[in-house]
């Protein structure tokens, strides 16, 4: 019997135009809250515009200010409602033509992003994709500010897809990603794209 492949997508910026972690927290943050956080948004994105900060430690910092305290159902609610008004515009053609190429050959199509679970999930069940990705952790019903399996970024990447899957299981895996946090993602595949070209694992 013939192994399937297995394909591993990024989200942001590789499926989409944009960056939908900011985007959904501009959407999903109350204006009073904003307001109340912007003397500690202002000075952490210019940190990492400088390079001061990575991308995953602003995103927790960013994480920790949007949506502590938050009711789950409410974040969910505003997920939803979040992806269903942007879909039709937020997905870059050819990726999405490269995605629905992968399912229509049977291969197992996998979602792995350090965007949250909120809009990710709602996204993945209808299109019938796996997502692992960054997963808001709640005490109860609120939010605690942290993320259930840490930031879905970089090695976290590759660690995730090793816990779910047996790659010994598939006959080629095939990875798109468009930053150096999809490298360690790009390196677990026989065929790993970056930004849509085909991608040279360093050898060292």
């Amino acid at each position: 019997m013939t192994k399937p492949n297995l394909a591993l997508f990024d989200f942001d910026g590789t499926l989409t135009h944009n960056d939908n972690f900011s985007a959904f927290l501009w959407f999903a943050t109350p204006v009073w809250r904003m307001a109340l956080a912007c003397p500690l948004l202002v000075p952490l994105k210019w940190a990492w515009q400088q390079g001061w900060l990575s991308s995953a430690i602003t995103r927790r910092s960013v994480t920790r200010l949007a949506y502590t305290g938050r009711r789950r159902e409410r974040l969910e609610q505003l997920g939803q409602r979040y992806i269903a008004g942007r879909q039709q515009h937020i997905f870059r053609p050819d990726m999405l033509a490269k995605l629905h190429q992968h399912q229509q050959q049977g291969d197992t199509v996998v979602l792995v992003s350090a965007s949250l679970n909120l809009y990710l999930q709602p996204w993945c069940r209808q299109n019938g994709i796996t997502l692992l990705c960054s997963e808001l952790s709640y005490i109860g019903n609120c939010a605690s500010g942290g993320y259930q399996q840490g930031d879905c970024a970089n090695q976290i990447k590759a660690q995730r897809v090793l816990a779910r899957f047996d790659l010994s299981q598939y006959e080629r895996i095939y990875a798109y990603g468009d930053s150096d946090e999809d490298l360690p993602l790009l390196a677990l595949a026989d065929f790993p794209y970056l930004n849509g070209s085909p991608y040279k694992k360093s050898t060292t």
